[in-house]
């Protein structure tokens, strides 16, 4: 049985700088794991969930999804609310606010 998410070596170094933001990271998550991505600001948290999500392509190694390489197909399996302002509308409430992101993704009603 394939695990439901792999990275495998994820690196990922933005152009303007001259370090990598995230290097050389793998982890396994199976069904009824919990994963917790803990360190402190600028470690790379943010950047690993938005490499998962496939907002951004790492640089380098893999993303497999039930043991098969990370497609557009995949972005309707996973979601999350990131810092900023753009994630969530106020004025909408909770089931509104899942329905428009969710319309955004390609998720059906």
């Amino acid at each position: 049985m394939a695990n439901l998410l792999t990275l495998k070596s994820v690196s990922k170094k933005y152009p303007s700088n001259d370090t990598y933001s995230v290097s050389d990271i793998s982890f396994s998550l199976n069904q009824g794991q919990i994963l917790a991505l803990l360190g402190p600001n600028g470690a790379g948290k943010t950047t690993i969930i938005k490499i998962i999500l496939g907002l951004i392509s790492q640089t380098s190694g893999q993303v497999l999804i039930n043991g098969q390489p990370y497609t557009q197909s995949c972005k309707a399996l996973f979601g999350a609310v990131l810092e900023g302002s753009r994630n969530v509308y106020w004025r909408l409430s909770a089931i509104d606010n899942l329905r428009y992101f969710g319309t955004l993704r390609g998720m059906p009603k």
